[in-house]
């Protein structure tokens, strides 16, 4: 089963993890963990949702992301943040759906 339906939506990503320490000082730092590179995936636009609140809206863009090859982030996300990294453009993470065939995840791009 071909999941990409063209080969030119093809892309290679990486799938990060944010790690969060804390130094002698009990400074905070949060970095990116690199959990799979060269992975690739087919990331689609799905829908766009406006989230409103005291201060205004904002228009997040959110995107499904395919994937024959096996992603470890599943069990990543219970521990902290995941997210994609696509050239200059980062996604986090919100769903991740295990099929026998694939994988799929719902993305929220970062602004």
């Amino acid at each position: 089963m071909n999941l990409f339906i063209n080969a030119s939506d093809i892309t290679t990503v990486t799938i990060n993890q944010e790690v969060f320490s804390q130094d002698s000082d009990f400074n905070y730092s949060d970095t990116q963990s690199a959990l799979q590179t060269d992975v690739q995936v087919d990331i689609q636009p799905f829908q766009v949702r406006y989230a409103e609140s005291e201060s205004g809206g904002t228009t997040r863009i959110t995107h499904l992301m395919f994937s024959s090859q096996y992603i470890n982030v599943a069990s990543a996300q219970k521990s902290g943040d995941v997210s994609v990294t696509d050239g200059a453009t980062t996604y986090d993470i919100r769903t991740v759906k295990d099929y026998v065939s694939h994988m799929e995840s719902e993305l929220e791009e970062r602004t």
